[in-house]
């Protein structure tokens, strides 16, 4: 998320564009992926996992479908209508 800002009428919230689609769309055209590719995809969630509990944020549902990739293939995490953040 890049920022946001509001209207009279609406809530605007700017995010990154990731072109590379999700791990999910990318899983079902290459089938597998190899154990080098899984260990760097594992590596960058677990990072952003790691930074979304140290800002106190839970997820709740993380899935291939919500791991996104940029144009340089490092993952994102997306889809945060489920998370809530601990008080």
């Amino acid at each position: 998320m890049y920022g946001h800002f509001e209207d009279q009428e609406n809530v605007y919230i700017l995010l990154e564009l990731c072109p590379r689609q999700s791990l999910s769309d990318l899983l079902r055209k290459r089938r597998r992926f190899t154990e080098a590719e899984a260990l760097y995809y594992m590596y960058d969630l677990i990072i952003g996992v790691k930074y979304l509990h140290h800002h106190r944020v839970l997820h709740r549902d993380l899935k291939l479908g919500n791991l996104f990739l940029d144009d340089n293939m490092k993952l994102k995490i997306g889809d945060f209508g489920s998370s809530f953040v601990l008080g």
